[in-house]
C-alpha cells in the first residue's frame, strides 16, 4: 500500500451513496491509485448484513481498495474485521472518525470519536490487533471551533500503529461549509512521522498542485472535485468532450452491477455533479429525471453534448 504515496499519489475518498464498484472502476481507470469503499458499519458487518457486505464488492481491474468503516464499539471490532477479510483481497482498513452525518453522530460514531480520544485510541489499537491489512484513520480539524483535537488524534494514531491519517480540515460543526483550512494539514504533517493525506476543496489540477505545494502532504484524497471531474486524478480540466463518454461508460458499468431501475435512479444523483458548470445543465439534468430507460437517456445524452459542441 504504501508504494502509492510515491509517485502522483492521488485517492478517491469514501463518500457514502457515490464511491460503488462502478464509480470506482471509472476513476481507476481516470489514474487513481487508491479507492476506499463507501462506509461500513463494523456493527452492521458483525450481525452478517446483507446489504453492507454489497458496499464491500469489488472489481479487478479497480485500483487498491482500503474498506472504510465506522464504529464506536471495540469489542466486536476483531470478529467483524475478520469477516471483511473474507469478503475479498482488500489493501486496507481505514476508520472513520470524521463523517458529520447526524444519525452516525449521534450514534458516538464518525466524527463524534473525536470528542473521546481515548475510545478512539481503543477503537485504532482494537483494528490493529484485528488484522495484518495495514490501518489508517480519517478525521477532521475537531468536533466544534472550541474542540479543535487534530493534532491529539493524530499523535493517537500513530502512537497506536496507523500507516497514515487523512485530515478534512474543517470541524464537525462546519459540515461541508466555508473553507477546508489547508494549514492544519501543514500542522499535522509537521506534527507526525508518519504520511498525512490532505483533503478538502480540491476542484482543480491548480488545486492539486496548490495543496501539496503549501502543505507537503504526501497524498491527496480527491472528493466531491472527483465526482465532477474524475480526469482530475490525470490532472486535467473538466471538459464536455471529455466526460461525455466517461459518462456513457458509468451507465454501463452501473448496468452490469444493477438492475436497470436501480442503475438509473443511482445515477441521478451522480449526473447532477458531471454536468454541473455546463449551460443549460439543471434543465438537462431535469429531462433525464424524467427517462425511465438507458437507450432514451443515452440518445438524450448525445443530443445535449452535441448542443454543447
Amino acid at each position: 500500500m504504501m508504494q502509492k504515496f510515491k509517485e502522483n499519489p492521488l485517492f478517491m475518498a469514501p463518500l457514502a451513496g457515490f464511491t460503488d464498484r462502478a464509480f470506482r472502476r471509472i476513476v481507476t481507470e481516470a489514474g487513481s491509485q487508491m479507492n476506499f469503499t463507501e462506509m461500513v458499519s463494523l456493527k452492521a458487518i458483525y450481525y452478517n448484513d446483507r446489504k453492507t457486505k454489497d458496499l464491500l464488492r469489488q472489481d479487478p481491474k479497480e485500483a487498491s481498495l482500503v474498506v472504510q468503516v465506522f464504529g464506536s464499539e471495540p469489542e466486536i471490532v476483531k470478529e467483524s474485521v475478520k469477516k471483511i477479510e473474507s469478503f475479498g483481497d482488500y489493501s486496507g482498513i481505514d476508520l472513520n472518525c470524521g463523517c458529520p452525518a447526524p444519525k452516525i453522530v449521534n450514534n458516538g460514531e464518525g466524527s463524534a470519536l473525536m470528542k473521546k480520544p481515548e475510545l478512539l485510541r481503543k477503537m485504532v489499537r482494537s483494528l490493529k490487533e484485528s488484522t495484518n491489512l495495514p490501518i489508517s484513520v480519517k478525521f477532521r480539524s475537531g468536533f466544534t471551533e472550541k474542540e479543535i483535537n487534530f493534532l491529539e488524534i493524530g499523535e493517537i494514531c500513530e502512537e497506536e500503529g496507523a500507516s497514515f491519517v487523512t485530515l478534512h480540515p474543517r470541524t464537525r460543526e462546519q459540515f461541508y461549509n466555508g473553507q477546508a483550512d489547508w494549514s492544519k494539514i501543514k500542522s499535522l504533517k509537521e506534527h507526525l512521522s508518519i504520511p498525512v493525506v490532505g483533503n478538502g476543496d480540491v476542484f482543480s489540477p491548480e488545486d492539486i498542485d496548490n495543496l501539496f505545494d503549501n502543505t507537503q502532504c504526501q497524498a491527496i484524497s480527491l472528493a466531491r472535485g472527483a465526482l465532477e471531474n474524475p480526469l482530475l486524478f490525470s490532472k486535467k480540466e473538466k471538459s464536455a468532450k471529455d466526460l461525455y463518454p466517461i459518462i456513457l461508460k458509468h451507465y454501463e458499468y452501473k448496468l452490469q452491477d444493477y438492475p436497470e431501475k436501480i442503475a438509473i435512479a443511482q445515477m441521478r444523483k451522480q449526473l447532477g455533479f458531471y454536468l454541473k458548470g455546463f449551460r443549460n445543465s439543471s434543465e438537462m439534468r431535469n429531462e433525464i429525471h424524467q427517462i425511465e430507460t438507458y437507450k432514451e437517456i443515452k440518445e438524450k445524452l448525445e443530443e445535449y453534448f452535441e448542443f454543447l459542441k
